[in-house]
C-alpha cells in the first residue's frame, strides 16, 4: 500500500514539474444579488501539441460547476478542472497583522486562555466542594444508635456536622460568585478579540488557508509565444443590493435621484484596479416553466343583501450618470467609469453608482374617512427612461430625510412612477358626520335618515398644492329593501362602490369645504351604520 502511495506521489511530482504554474489577473467583476462572476486572464506561452498549466491562488469560494474558459481560434482548451489546496502563502492570523498590532493580539490570545484555565479550575473545585456536602449528608448520626451511645457524643457529632456543612455552603457560594466573576472577564475578552478581528477583519479574509488551483489542459497545433487565458467563475461569498436617494429641492426644479450599492466583499481575494459592475440579474434561480393544471369552476352562493362601505387602504399604494447602464438578457447591468480597488472584508462598501436629474410633479392623497393625514405622492413621468430598478428608497426634502419607501418599477404599467413621499402636517384635514332622522307615523315600515359629511381642507403651506380627496357614500347588494340615494356628492367622480373622488388645487394659507349629503332608506329594526 504505502509503494502504491509513493508511486502516486512521485507521478503527481513528475506531471507538476512537466506543467508551468501560473496566477491570473483578475480583470472585470460583476456583482448580483448573490454572487459575483469573476473574470480573469493571463498570457501563456504554447508549445506545439499538449500543454499543462496550473492556476494559482483562486478563490476559495469558488463555485466550481460555474468554471468556464473562453474559446480561442488559436488553441483548444482539452480540459480544466479545480483542485482545492492549501494556501503555500498561507500565514497565521497574528502574522498578518501590522507590526504595532501583534503584540496587542497576542496578549489578547494569553489572557483569554489564562481565563480558560482559572475558570476550568474554578469548575474543578466547585465540584469537589459539591461532593464534600453529598458525603457530609450521608453522614447520619442520630439513625445509628450503635454508633453514637451516649448524649455527649450525638451533640458533639450534630455540632460538627452543621459546623462543617455551614462552611462549605459558604465556600460553594463563594467559589460560584468566583465563577460567575472568571465568565464575566472571559466573555469581555473574547468581545475584545471579536471587535479587534472585525476591524483587522481585511487580514482574516484575504488570508485564506485553501484555495483553488485549476489545471488546465491545452493542445496548440503550432508554437505560440504569447497566447492569452480569458476564465471566469462565480464567488458565493459577494453580494450587493441597490438603495436609491431621492432628493426634492421644493424651491427649484433641480431634483436628483442617486443609485448607491451596498456591497459585500467576501471572496477571500483582492479585488484590484478591476472593471466593476452590478446586476439585477438572479443567478441559479429555478429555471423550470410552471404548467396549467385543469381548472374546475365551481359555483358559489350569493351572500343575503349588505351594504358595502369600505374604502380603500389608508396605505398610499406606490406605483450624475456618466456611468454606462446596460440591458442584459435577463437584468440591468451598471457599469463603473472607473476601475476600482476592494480587498476582501467583512465590512460594507457603500459606492455611488450613479446621479441623474429628475422631473417630479407632486400631489397630496387625503382620505378622511380613513385618517385626517395627508400624504404626498412624487410622480415620476417618462421614469422608463431613468432605468430604474426594483429597490428601497430614502427620500429626503431640502436635504432632510423625510421617509423610506419602495421603488417598484418592475410592477409600474403606466407612464408615470408614484412613490409614497410620507405625510406632510401642513396639510390640516377635518371630516364631520351630521345624521338627520325626523320622526315618522308608528304605524311606517320604513325609516329615511339623512347624512350629510363635511369635509374641510386647510392649505398651511407656502406653495399651491394638487389634492386628490376620496370618501365614500354606501351602496347595496342583493337587498332591494335598503335604498341609498345620493342627494349631493359636489360634483365628485362616483364609480361602482360608491368611491368620491374629488381632484382640486389649493392655494397656499387657502381652505377648502366639501359637502357631500345623501338618503338612506330601510326597513324598521335595521341597523346601519352609516358614516
Amino acid at each position: 500500500m504505502k509503494r502504491i502511495v509513493t508511486a502516486l506521489s512521485l507521478i503527481l511530482v513528475i506531471q507538476t514539474l512537466n506543467a508551468q504554474t501560473l496566477k491570473a489577473r483578475i480583470e472585470n467583476v460583476i456583482v448580483y444579488s448573490q454572487g459575483a462572476l469573476i473574470e480573469k486572464s493571463t498570457e501563456v506561452s504554447l508549445k506545439q501539441g499538449d500543454n499543462t498549466f496550473y492556476i494559482k491562488d483562486n478563490s476559495p469560494r469558488l463555485y466550481a460547476e460555474s468554471l468556464h474558459f473562453q474559446t480561442n481560434n488559436d488553441y483548444q482548451i482539452i480540459s480544466y478542472n479545480p483542485l482545492l489546496q492549501y494556501n503555500e502563502d498561507y500565514k497565521d492570523y497574528e502574522q498578518t497583522l501590522p507590526q504595532s498590532k501583534r503584540q496587542y493580539y497576542k496578549n489578547l490570545q494569553d489572557s483569554i486562555l489564562n481565563s480558560e484555565e482559572k475558570i476550568a479550575v474554578a469548575k474543578e473545585n466547585i465540584q469537589i466542594t459539591q461532593r464534600q456536602i453529598t458525603a457530609l449528608d450521608n453522614f447520619q448520626p442520630i439513625s445509628s444508635s450503635q454508633t453514637i451511645d451516649t448524649v455527649a457524643k450525638m451533640k458533639s457529632a450534630l455540632e460538627y456536622y452543621q459546623s462543617k456543612m455551614t462552611e462549605l455552603k459558604t465556600t460553594l457560594r463563594k467559589q460560584q460568585k468566583q465563577l460567575t466573576t472568571l465568565e464575566k472577564q472571559h466573555k469581555a475578552l473574547e468581545k475584545q478579540k471579536q471587535i479587534f478581528q472585525q476591524e483587522y477583519s481585511q487580514e482574516l479574509l484575504s488570508n485564506a488557508e485553501k484555495n483553488y488551483t485549476i489545471k488546465v489542459e491545452i493542445y496548440s497545433k503550432q508554437a505560440i509565444e504569447k497566447a492569452e487565458l480569458k476564465y471566469s467563475y462565480i464567488v458565493t461569498a459577494s453580494n450587493w443590493y441597490p438603495i436609491y436617494d431621492l432628493k426634492i429641492n421644493s424651491k427649484a426644479s433641480d431634483n436628483q435621484i442617486s443609485l448607491q450599492a451596498n456591497l459585500y466583499q467576501l471572496s477571500c481575494e483582492d479585488w484590484r484596479d478591476v472593471n466593476l459592475s452590478f446586476s439585477n440579474e438572479n443567478i441559479g434561480n429555478n429555471t423550470f416553466l410552471p404548467e396549467l393544471s385543469p381548472y374546475v369552476a365551481n359555483t358559489l352562493s350569493n351572500r343575503d343583501g349588505f351594504v358595502k362601505m369600505s374604502l380603500k387602504s389608508a396605505k398610499i399604494e406606490e406605483e450624475e450618470a456618466e456611468e454606462e447602464v446596460t440591458s442584459g438578457l435577463l437584468g440591468r447591468e451598471f457599469h463603473l467609469d472607473r476601475k476600482i480597488n476592494l480587498a476582501s472584508s467583512s465590512q460594507k462598501k457603500t459606492i455611488n453608482i450613479l446621479s441623474q436629474d429628475v422631473k417630479i410633479d407632486y400631489k397630496y392623497i387625503i382620505r378622511p374617512k380613513l385618517t385626517n393625514k395627508a400624504y404626498l405622492q412624487a410622480l415620476i413621468p417618462n421614469w422608463q427612461s431613468l432605468n430604474l430598478i426594483d429597490a428601497q428608497c430614502n427620500i429626503y426634502h431640502d436635504n432632510k430625510y423625510t421617509s423610506t419607501t419602495m421603488l417598484s418599477p418592475s410592477q409600474t404599467q403606466t407612464d408615470t412612477l408614484v412613490l409614497s413621499a410620507g405625510v406632510d402636517e401642513k396639510i390640516a384635514v377635518q371630516r364631520k358626520v351630521h345624521k338627520t332622522t325626523p320622526e315618522k307615523n308608528v304605524f311606517s315600515k320604513t325609516i329615511e335618515t339623512t347624512v350629510e359629511i363635511d369635509i374641510v381642507i386647510k392649505n398651511n403651506s407656502e406653495n399651491t398644492v394638487k389634492l386628490e380627496i376620496e370618501d365614500q357614500i354606501p351602496i347595496i347588494y342583493h337587498n332591494p329593501e335598503i335604498i341609498i340615494t345620493p342627494i349631493d356628492i359636489q360634483k365628485a367622480e362616483m364609480d361602482k362602490d360608491g368611491i368620491l373622488k374629488w381632484n382640486k388645487e389649493l392655494k397656499a394659507k387657502e381652505s377648502l369645504n366639501l359637502k357631500v349629503k345623501y338618503q338612506a332608506k330601510y326597513p324598521k329594526g335595521t341597523k346601519l351604520n352609516l358614516n
